[in-house]
């Protein structure tokens, strides 16, 4: 090649796209977005969690009729453990078709609105006149179908004086199996007694109001007693086991009344005694979000300086 010969300048393509340099701030930009993102998803939770009843489910609300006759919102409630403890002597042969019946539909309810429904039942009579009928036990299960047979098996026969055994029927429903939490939501322990008679105050084992509620409180659980009538008697018997136990008396006047009554009891109860989730998992949730909320600004705020330094230096 001759001195006089000239080499034509090499001409270079530019690389297509953005510089290498802005990758890494194009993903820290978009881990940043995910981040925020998922720290809402977090702080949304534990903000569900922490409204009333504990869990996500008991933001859901029906509306119903309560037995005033007014309108109401129900929560969802979390897990229940529910013993219906049933009076099936002869005095309440003229109301146990419709309270049977209608208890059913109210428990029927109850289920849609409960994340985890387990149901037992108690019937019970007079020991010393029916003996080994005095009691009826239906265990602890989630199969409603199998406890609404037995609710519709129910006869109003038996019994000797006005006083029952009640109390021996809510030592029964104490003995059986409760669970101590589903998950991580702690279980409302409710015992319902619907009854029109006051209870043998002491029966023959020398129970008394004292030593019921000291076993109930010692299983965790809560009487809410049911007086169908105007005994005053029973009404009296009614609202100390209730108070001893931390639960509440209620009164239907007719049978017809009975199915709301428990709907009432059964809805204030778990508003009263049913904590839900637990708060330390509550807040680990929300200083998990607030540490990824944190985390997440960062990382879009490193992102979003990095693209507007380039976008300076390609000017």
């Amino acid at each position: 090649m001759s001195d006089s010969q000239t080499v034509p300048p090499q001409t270079q393509t530019p690389p297509s796209g953005p510089p290498k340099a802005a990758w890494p701030y194009g993903c820290s930009g978009c881990s940043g977005c995910l981040f925020l993102v998922i720290a809402v998803f977090f702080l949304i939770l534990a903000a569900v969690l922490r409204a009333p009843g504990g869990s996500a489910s008991d933001v859901e609300t029906e509306t119903t009729p309560s037995a005033s006759g007014e309108k109401r919102s129900v929560r969802r409630a979390g897990p229940v453990d529910l013993v219906i403890a049933f009076d099936t002597t002869s005095s309440m042969s003229g109301s146990i078709d419709s309270i049977r019946n209608k208890a059913i539909e109210v428990v029927s309810l109850l289920h849609r609105r409960s994340s985890s429904l387990r149901l037992g039942l108690v019937g019970f009579k007079d020991e010393e006149v029916d003996g080994e009928d005095a009691f009826e036990l239906h265990p602890f299960t989630d199969d409603l179908d199998s406890q609404f047979a037995a609710m519709r098996d129910w006869e109003a026969r038996g019994g000797g004086d006005t006083p029952e055994d009640q109390y021996k029927a809510i030592l029964k429903a104490v003995e059986m199996p409760w669970r101590t939490r589903a998950g991580l939501a702690t279980v409302a322990r409710i015992i319902v007694v619907i009854t029109d008679a006051p209870p043998k105050d002491p029966d023959a084992d020398e129970n008394t109001a004292d030593t019921i509620a000291a076993r109930v409180e010692a299983a965790g659980a809560h009487v809410y007693p049911i007086i169908v009538g105007n005994d005053e008697t029973a009404q009296e018997h009614a609202d100390k086991i209730a108070e001893l136990t931390g639960g509440r008396a209620f009164n239907a006047e007719q049978s017809d009344d009975v199915a709301k009554v428990l709907q009432d009891a059964v809805s204030v109860a778990i508003a009263e005694h049913s904590p839900g989730t637990p708060g330390w998992v509550i807040g680990v949730l929300a200083v998990f979000g607030l540490l990824l909320l944190v985390f997440g600004v960062v990382l879009l705020g490193v992102g979003i300086f990095g693209w507007m330094r380039l976008s300076r230096a390609r000017g």
